[in-house]
């Protein structure tokens, strides 16, 4: 498993309930709220690193040298806290994204289409030849920032 201090920015992060996101740094993924590391580690998501390389999440989880007393806060208030997140690699990155961004739109709560129709974000998808295309497609049609 790969650390996620291991992988270049920027990242393309897309999850199966919907949510996609261009992350330019890692430090918005090293910290975690408690609904979100029970969220995700259940149902994962794919990241695309700066390198064009695709990874699964294999592991969310908070860093075990939290205090007691601020793992219980966190819990109490929804805070975030530094965690480890370990990665899988994903053999042909250009498919799992493509993949993964169609079950995302399929699971889309018009938060991802708001702005753009769902069927013209996945003709941008299917015809984008590499990693860098569809992330400028997404970007374009205001999928992501």
């Amino acid at each position: 498993m790969t650390p996620l201090q291991k992988l270049p920015p920027p990242f393309l992060v897309v999850a199966p309930d919907g949510w996609v996101s261009f992350v330019r740094d890692r430090a918005a993924l090293e910290r975690w709220n408690r609904r979100a590391v029970a969220n995700y580690s259940r149902i994962g998501f794919l990241v695309v690193d700066g390198a064009g390389a695709a990874w699964r999440l294999a592991s969310l989880g908070w860093r075990e040298d939290q205090s007691a007393g601020a793992r219980l806060l966190a819990r109490l208030l929804g805070r975030p806290l530094p965690s480890e997140v370990l990665f899988q690699p994903v053999d042909h990155p250009l498919e799992a994204a493509k993949r993964a961004l169609r079950e995302a739109l399929a699971a889309d709560d018009d938060l991802l289409t708001q702005f753009t129709d769902a069927d013209e974000i996945g003709r941008e998808v299917d015809v984008a030849a590499s990693v860098a295309e569809l992330i400028a497609a997404l970007k374009r049609l205001g999928v992501v920032d």
